[in-house]
């Protein structure tokens, strides 16, 4: 097994009327979860939803024992309310992490360094345009040097989880295999994912070493009959486990630099962190077979 805890993101916008403590133990029973806590703005903003500042406020102090960390109730487009929202928070004795948006003015992000040294990256908007957001992450960077560490929100791009020393992120894409049938396996030899398609067997009879190594049946996914949404979901999400200690040896362990202000985190440990999008409420067990380090 496996010592890496299981990172996750769970957003207020889907679990704010779920009992996270009956949802955590049918889903991820016996795991060690590491959580980041997400407001979910953006996707309650495309969905024609608002969130309550006051009610995700209640919410984090309900679940915090749960909670390694959270963000602030950040609103795209309007950075003047953003960093209202995050003086509320404080205001209301948390302390969340602030949130710069692409598009932003830049004296916002300076305005953050300043002040904090643990800050999100929204990128909402702009995903499909690589290379603008690389250039754009670049200065972001550049700006913080060392005074500050970043998570990136909804980070789908290996390409971009590789070009940037990050703190931490999170990314959806882990769910690709009980969504679209197309399975993300992490090859640390070549440093990439595969994405295997579910039924395909002449593809996973090929990968069937890198398969077995991560303790698994290529059978079990190559043929339909066999496809399991238990061990879609394993494969994936220890693929991604093991996506995130090859990160680590490519950037070495990322510290957050002495705060500005007090932090309010359970979990301060070194990064580099990957936290699997869970948005849906019916994410089947996710148990880990043995695997090589």
């Amino acid at each position: 097994m496996i010592d890496t805890p299981l990172r996750i993101l769970l957003s207020y916008h889907y679990y704010r009327n779920v009992d996270l403590n009956n949802a955590l133990a049918r889903h991820f029973a016996d795991l060690h979860l590491d959580i980041f806590a997400d407001s979910g703005a953006f996707s309650a903003m495309t969905q024609g939803a608002k969130i309550s500042l006051e009610g995700y406020a209640t919410w984090i102090k309900k679940w915090k024992h749960l909670i390694s960390c959270y963000a602030n109730l950040d609103v795209i487009m309007d950075a003047e309310t953003t960093w209202e929202n995050q003086q509320r928070l404080e205001d209301m004795g948390l302390q969340p992490i602030p949130v710069f948006h692409v598009l932003e003015d830049w004296k916002w992000l300076e305005h953050y360094v300043e002040r904090y040294s643990y800050i999100a990256l929204g990128v909402a908007g702009m995903q499909q345009r690589k290379d603008a957001v690389m250039a754009w992450l670049a200065r972001c960077f550049a700006i913080a040097g060392d005074r500050a560490v970043f998570h990136g929100f909804a980070l789908t791009s290996w390409q971009v989880m590789k070009a940037f020393p990050w703190y931490s992120v999170d990314s959806s894409s882990w769910g690709r295999g009980f969504r679209y049938g197309e399975v993300p396996v992490f090859c640390k030899r070549e440093g990439r994912f595969l994405r295997l398609k579910l039924g395909d067997l002449t593809t996973w009879i090929r990968h069937a070493g890198l398969v077995q190594s991560l303790g698994f049946n290529p059978a079990d996914f190559g043929y339909r009959k066999n496809n399991s949404r238990e061990k879609v979901c394993a494969i994936s999400a220890l693929s991604y486990i093991l996506a995130e200690r090859w990160l680590r040896k490519h950037h070495g362990e990322i510290e957050i630099p002495n705060s500005l202000t007090e932090r309010d985190l359970r979990d301060t440990s070194l990064g580099l962190k990957i936290y699997l999008v869970v948005t849906s409420h019916d994410v089947p067990n996710v148990q880990f077979l043995p695997a090589t380090s």
